[in-house]
């Protein structure tokens, strides 16, 4: 699956619509379908911030095997400063460990 195709898959599993990821990415909503489409390029942060906004770790994008709960951490934290979020330290922790929660359940072990 190309990044395009990933971008897609990951979007429409999150329920956004690309007016939608336009608007967080302060860009056109034709932009966000050049991207699904493989006819341009975006950038690592730009993929880092729609990782984090999809709840996908970055390396699913990228044909990297690294799934661990660090990683979609990671991303989610480069999407809110993309958005001019700032959490406390008490808040981060909180979003990690909801994330280490959901993966837990997700794999059966919660």
């Amino acid at each position: 699956m190309s990044l395009g195709e990933k971008l897609r898959s990951a979007r429409e599993e999150a329920g956004f619509t690309h007016e939608e990821v336009a608007e967080r990415l302060n860009a056109h909503r034709q932009t966000v379908g050049r991207y699904e489409r493989g006819e341009r390029q975006p950038s690592y942060p730009t993929v880092a911030f729609m990782a984090g906004l999809y709840g996908k770790p970055i390396g699913w994008f990228f044909d990297d095997p690294d799934e661990s709960d660090e990683s979609v951490f990671w991303s989610v934290q480069v999407a809110l400063r993309s958005l001019g979020g700032q959490l406390s330290d008490e808040g981060l922790k909180a979003v990690q460990a909801f994330i280490e929660f959901t993966h837990a359940r997700e794999r059966g072990e919660g």
